[in-house]
């Protein structure tokens, strides 16, 4: 397993992980690595599910990127754009250092910083929204 972050547990329609210039048609059961960029197509949506156990819903049409994630460290992900819909764990008797059990979102003109909750993030080049 090593550096796998993510797997990818639900998709439909077409998604791709995109690294090092190579791009690669994923499929149910890949893992994603630290600098993965995934990119879903029209009518396309991948669950993954994180080593810490938070799952992530990516929509369609929608550009994320894997900055780091890492059961010991705050993970950071990259919404270039599109929606996603996150569920951060709240299973704290796993991770050593309460304070780096956290996930930060970036998008174009924004931050989030999220501690076990279930959010919607939706960002475009203009515009970031959260629910």
């Amino acid at each position: 397993m090593g550096d796998n972050v993510a797997l990818v547990k639900v998709i439909v329609g077409k998604a791709f992980e995109v690294k090092n210039n190579q791009k690669k048609t994923l499929k149910k059961g890949d893992w994603l690595k630290k600098g993965s960029l995934v990119k879903t197509s029209k009518k396309s949506f991948v669950k993954l599910v994180f080593v810490d156990k938070s799952q992530m819903n990516i929509g369609p049409e929608s550009v994320m990127k894997i900055d780091s994630y890492d059961q010991k460290e705050a993970g950071v992900i990259d919404l270039v754009k599109g929606k996603i819909r996150s569920k951060v764990t709240t299973d704290y008797l796993q991770i050593q250092d309460k304070d780096k059990s956290k996930l930060f979102i970036k998008t174009n003109n924004a931050i989030m910083g999220v501690r076990g909750t279930d959010f919607l993030i939706s960002s475009n080049s203009k515009s970031t929204s959260t629910i």
